[in-house]
């Protein structure tokens, strides 16, 4: 029987019934909702290769699980209710911005274009290093916008600005000049709140 989430109440969730002729609901557990998940999940197009701890998401990869088709922070919440135990990947080929938010509001990590692993978790990188492979990445003003939020969250609480337009001009190529103005003006946002 086909059931189409209709929605949760208490513990349990109302579907209605889409296979059926008369119009009524059923009511399921919790553990039906896995396999609703499990089921939406089997229906995206997924190079499953589950002997892989990873699941690259935005992106084929060949030695991993992936799924490439859809939005990405969808992607992501369905991967994480699907398989909790293996290490959601946000691939940047996309957009790099649209990477980082997806991996921070799923709490996943960052896979490269060249399919080489940035972090596995965003919250447990540097905000220097995560800076330098954003910018690694691309270099357009959206990523630099991205990079300097990253630096500028670092800066806000202590960090030397200075320092660390060195280190990002000396292994990005981006000027170092600029790259401070940008943060100066992520700071200035930031301290209006």
């Amino acid at each position: 029987m086909l059931l189409k989430l209709f929605y949760e109440y208490n513990g349990s969730i109302l579907y209605d019934c889409v296979d059926c002729s008369i119009s009524h609901r059923h009511t399921v557990f919790k553990q039906s909702r896995e396999l609703l998940v499990q089921e939406k999940v089997n229906n995206m197009k997924i190079d499953n290769n589950l002997n892989s701890k990873y699941a690259v998401i935005g992106s084929e990869v060949e030695s991993m699980m992936s799924v490439s088709d859809g939005n990405l922070i969808d992607l992501c919440t369905e991967m994480k209710a699907a398989y909790p135990s293996i290490v959601r990947l946000v691939s940047t080929k996309r957009s790099v911005t649209e990477a980082v938010n997806a991996a921070y509001k799923t709490a996943s990590g960052l896979i490269s274009k060249n399919e080489e692993i940035i972090c596995e978790s965003i919250y447990s990188i540097d905000k220097l290093d995560l800076a330098v492979a954003l910018l690694s990445e691309d270099g357009s003003i959206d990523t630099l916008h991205c990079a300097a939020y990253e630096v500028a969250r670092d800066v806000f609480v202590g960090a030397d600005i200075d320092a660390y337009a060195e280190v990002i001009a000396e292994k990005t190529g981006v000027n170092k000049d600029v790259f401070k103005d940008v943060v100066k003006a992520k700071l200035a946002n930031m301290r209006k709140c």
